[in-house]
């Protein structure tokens, strides 16, 4: 309690920030010639599945499931229509 005060005024002009630690990885191919970079997969412990650009690392697709990610495994025919599989 005593502590309370300066921790918010040290903290109150910055923004909000949700960290959370990532629990499992996994790579996306996708179509196109060879070298072509495949896409990562990042699964975190707050249970969010996100997709990243390889380039930009930009995220591409974010869901998420009720428990955090032990694995992720894409599975599809390789011409961009993917399901995920994943196990938590």
């Amino acid at each position: 309690p005593s502590e309370l005060g300066p921790f918010v005024t040290l903290h109150k002009g910055r923004p909000l920030q949700r960290q959370t630690v990532v629990t499992c990885l996994g790579t996306l191919p996708r179509p196109g010639p060879d070298g072509t970079p495949d896409c990562p997969m990042v699964g975190t412990e707050a249970g969010d599945i996100l997709v990243l650009d390889p380039e930009a690392f930009t995220v591409l697709y974010k869901g998420s499931v009720p428990s955090p990610p032990a694995f992720v495994v894409p599975r599809g025919p390789g011409d961009g229509r993917y399901r995920l599989g994943v196990a938590c």
